[in-house]
């Protein structure tokens, strides 16, 4: 049997903002449109404004020499991003609202579907 032992210290946390820096605080989630105008706060690239090119698409990925990942029905945005800026939230400019997460990827094929293409 282990031992476990426990450190007990008293800590003070900050209260966690609901806002997002230089955004504000998010106002909902809508549908993202073509041409819609939008902004992120984010770890790498910080504050940084696009537009959404494509709001149909399949993204294939690949990761290395074996494997490959398909996203299908996912919007294409053009704004600066790099590595540690995914999971930060993509919002509309004009309302305020979160429309997807940024996911930062190198991909090889894009097919756009419906609007955008």
């Amino acid at each position: 049997m282990g031992l476990c032992s426990v450190l007990c210290m008293d800590v003070h946390f900050e209260p966690i903002k609901d806002e997002i820096l230089y955004i504000g605080t998010l106002k909902g989630t809508i549908q993202a449109e073509l041409g819609m105008v939008v902004e992120k706060s984010s770890r790498t690239t910080g504050h940084n404004t696009g537009t959404v090119d494509v709001v149909e698409a399949t993204v294939v990925v690949h990761y290395d020499y074996q494997r490959t990942a398909v996203f299908s029905h996912q919007g294409v945005v053009s704004l600066l991003a790099r590595g540690g800026d995914s999971g930060s939230v993509i919002v509309d400019r004009k309302q305020g609202s979160g429309i997807t997460l940024c996911r930062v990827w190198t991909f090889q094929h894009l097919q756009p579907h419906g609007q955008g293409a």
